[in-house]
């Protein structure tokens, strides 16, 4: 009972359930910690005991010889200077033989020596050992060398002052006894402490810096600095180790050479040397780091199930809140505050936002990267809020998205959960709404100024319409009086027509309905005809039009005659209207070359001396309605529609039209077009007769009857009056009905020729001209038919051939070509 209530206690402490996997792991880390700890500690202790047991090991074999010498300089035969250095040298042989040394000497002080091996004397009072011993008065050690006839005996030598008391005064040094021993006894010592397959290598570094005897032979001779360079790394560092080295301290350090490795030098007592033993930890202590990996993956293995376990968890509730997400356009996300990290992440944000799930979630800084979404600017929103709320907007991708965060506690932790919504589609209508409300306000404002400069521009000609013909009424009996306002009754109806020809154009080309017709052209044809068109401006104005075709070199090609006429003499006759009495214009012609499509660039330059263009008005030159105010242009009538008509023409042949110009320095035009070369002359010289003929008076058509078809008497009266000055008999039908029955009850070849309306009540003059062209008679088949309507474009042309037609018609009729017609059709 008491263990039951004891777990109940632990279950019922929040603190450790939440934190369960934190103790765990606590516990676990500790463990490892500790049991690394004690098994360095274990590894030092060891290698400590195996360095102090060689090093006393050398240090006694070393003290052995340190005592023998002594006794044999305090041998009473040996240090009597009295006596001969070879007779004193002779008794050493037994202790050579004794003690198996390689030799032992005796030595005066000034460097003479008696030695055992050959019983005669010599000298080494320039060995710096024997100074150094003079020099100290103590014995001295030498460091391995080798020695003996083969100079393959490894030995070690010390020097041991001796003082002859009866026959020198006191504390005067008489010589020295040098002892050579052999160095196989320490070589010894190391080797058993190993061989060159154990983990321990051991060795003896002499003074020198050399390694004189290591259990392993490729390190035997080598200096230690050698020794040290391999290793590629280190705990300790290289300043700091020579510094130990030379000063013999005891040291230890971690290193990383071939193996991981554990290395400790200690210093021998009475002598300059340093032993040292380096041990392979991962070959030593291989069992111990086998069961601490063992003891790793055995935790691993818990905590790795446990935490299965919780994320399975996790991840049921997962997809049981993802298959809520993800049919919606709301991602949803909990971010805690805490860990300053994202705890759920919606899947469906992929689908809704274009982000990978699994980057967001690693790393939320992306969303401040792709989304501006910065969560310390967002905490610090919700704790000022008081609802805890806060919502904004982003956009990303061209999409829009709603964030709306709120700030809530969780088991004692501040979490924020977010919501973003998809807004793309509520954004799209809004601005749909918000275009066509601009539009709408654009096309009132459009519908303003166009009105605004329509009266204005009707009203001029308007005007003077109404004003002259007041005028000629006043004085009918004055025939030159009435004869001037006819005349400029005439002018400000032209002027009119124009203006509403330009309107026109402007709405087909607003509305993309104008197109090009293309036919077989002359490009020469058509430049006179220009000159025909506008000499009568030139002969009044006194001006000089030069024009330059020595640029051409293809001139038949194939375009829309009309429009490009229309652009040329727009310009031109600018040029004319700008320019002063006996001004200069010029009109060249410029080919550019030609692609292997058959399409060449040309170029129209129209230059003049006139006026010019301030370099104020210049980017507004091309606008519609736009027209420069100043004391000249003021003078001259104009819509301010043929610029911007021309510019777009231009931009449907390809190419387009570019000014130079400055204020009283005139003007140079370039319209550049492309147009497509014919393979030969496709009869474009026709032009230039029909123009010709146009100009021609009708002659007298006495006996012909022609058929006008028209639904307004007035229109009717001036055509007939018209033709009717030719001895023309004249018809008239209110309809296409009446017109079709009135060719059906006729005799054939009674009629000559038709003018037909196009619209009409009843029937249309589409349709009665196709009913004229089935009816069972022989002269319909070849009688002219010619449309007369207010439709002058050039796909009303077109439906007019369709239905049967000859020829086309604009009203208001002009005369001139009205009488070409009739020349066409009436002369046999």
């Amino acid at each position: 009972m008491k263990v039951f209530t004891f777990w109940e206690r632990i279950k019922n402490n929040n603190f450790i359930i939440k934190n369960i996997r934190v103790l765990c792991v606590l516990v676990i880390a500790f463990d490892i910690l500790t049991t690394v700890y004690f098994s360095v500690q274990m590894l030092k202790s060891n290698i400590r005991e195996i360095l102090t047991t060689t090093n006393n090991e050398i240090a006694l074999y070393i003290d052995s010889t340190l005592r023998l010498g002594t006794a044999i300089a305090n041998d009473e035969e040996i240090k009597d200077t009295t006596i001969p250095l070879v007779e004193r040298a002779a008794k050493l042989d037994s202790y050579t033989k004794a003690y198996n040394l390689f030799m032992v000497g005796v030595l005066d002080k000034e460097g003479n020596i008696g030695s055992s091996i050959r019983h005669k004397t010599g000298y080494v009072g320039y060995r710096p050992y024997f100074k150094e011993m003079l020099a100290t008065r103590k014995t001295v050690l030498s460091d391995q060398y080798v020695a003996g006839a083969d100079h393959e005996t490894k030995i070690y030598t010390l020097w041991i002052p001796y003082y002859d008391e009866k026959h020198l005064p006191e504390g005067e040094i008489a010589g020295a006894i040098t002892m050579s021993i052999y160095f196989d006894k320490i070589e010894d010592i190391i080797q058993n402490k190993g061989d060159s397959n154990t983990a321990y290598e051991c060795s003896v570094v002499d003074s020198r810096g050399i390694i004189s005897a290591n259990n392993k032979e490729d390190m035997r001779g080598m200096q230690i600095e050698d020794a040290l360079a391999r290793a590629k790394w280190r705990s300790m560092s290289d300043e700091l180790v020579k510094e130990h080295l030379k000063t013999h301290k005891e040291f230890s350090y971690w290193a990383w050479d071939r193996a991981f490795e554990y290395v400790s030098y200690m210093p021998i007592p009475q002598t300059n040397w340093l032993v040292s033993m380096r041990i392979d930890v991962f070959k030593s202590y291989s069992i111990l780091l086998w069961s601490l990996l063992l003891k790793l993956l055995v935790y691993f293995s818990i905590f790795l199930v446990l935490s299965l376990r919780k994320n399975r968890e996790i991840w049921l509730h997962d997809n049981l809140f993802n298959m809520m997400s993800i049919n919606t356009d709301d991602v949803f996300g909990i971010f805690d505050i805490k860990k300053n990290k994202p705890e759920y992440i919606s899947y469906n944000i992929e689908r809704i936002m274009s982000v990978d799930h699994d980057e967001v979630f690693n790393d939320h800084s992306l969303m401040k990267k792709y989304f501006q979404v910065d969560f310390e600017v967002i905490k610090a929103k919700l704790f000022e809020a008081e609802d805890k709320t806060y919502a904004f907007e982003r956009e990303w991708k061209d999409k829009s998205f709603y964030f709306k965060s709120y700030l809530v506690k969780h088991d004692g932790e501040l979490k924020i959960i977010m919501i973003v919504h998809d807004r793309t589609e509520e954004r799209i209508k809004n601005d749909r709404l918000k275009t066509a409300l601009q539009q709408a306000e654009k096309a009132n404002i459009a519908k303003t100024v166009f009105l605004s400069a329509m009266s204005h521009d009707i009203r001029t000609p308007m005007n003077a319409i109404m004003g002259m013909t007041a005028i000629a009424k006043e004085h009918l009996h004055e025939l030159p009086r009435v004869a001037d306002c006819l005349d400029k009754i005439d002018v400000s109806s032209k002027y009119l027509l124009n203006l509403i020809d330009e309107v026109l154009d402007m709405a087909r080309i607003e509305n993309d309905k104008m197109i090009l017709q293309e036919t077989a052209v002359d490009l020469e044809n058509i430049v006179d005809e220009i000159f025909s068109i506008l000499k009568v401006g030139l002969y009044k104005k006194d001006q000089k039009l030069t024009i330059d075709l020595s640029g051409l070199k293809h001139r038949y090609v194939y375009a829309d005659k009309e429009k490009l006429q229309k652009v040329l003499v727009n310009i031109v006759s600018n040029a004319i209207k700008y320019t002063d009495v006996k001004g200069k214009i010029k009109l060249e012609v410029k080919e550019l070359g030609c692609d292997d499509k058959g399409f060449c660039s040309y170029q129209f330059i129209v230059t003049d001396n006139g006026s010019g263009i301030s370099k104020e008005f210049l980017p507004k030159i091309f606008l519609p309605f736009e027209r420069e105010e100043n004391s000249v242009t003021n003078k001259i009538q104009g819509t301010g529609l043929g610029l911007t008509i021309s510019k777009r023409i231009a931009n449907m042949m390809q190419g387009d039209i570019t000014v130079k110009s400055e204020s009283g320095q005139g003007s140079v035009f370039t319209v550049a077009v492309k147009l497509k070369l014919q393979q030969e002359n496709d009869g474009s010289g026709q032009e230039s007769e029909d123009a010709a003929e146009a100009l021609e008076a009708p002659p007298d058509y006495t006996g012909k009857r022609i058929l006008v078809v028209e639904d307004n008497e007035l229109n009717y009266e001036i055509i007939a009056e018209i033709i009717g000055c030719a001895g023309i008999t004249v018809e008239w039908a209110e309809n296409g009905l009446l017109a079709v029955e009135k060719v059906r009850d006729s005799a054939e070849g009674y009629f000559d020729l038709i003018f037909m309306d196009i619209q009409m009540p009843v029937m249309d003059g589409y349709t009665a001209s196709k009913n004229i062209r089935n009816l069972e008679r022989e002269d319909v088949v070849k009688m002219p038919i010619v449309a007369v309507s207010a439709n002058a474009f050039s796909e009303d042309v077109h439906k007019s051939f369709v239905a049967g037609m000859n020829e086309h018609l604009a009203k208001p009729i002009d005369i001139q070509k009205l009488y070409t017609i009739l020349k066409r059709y009436l002369t046999c």
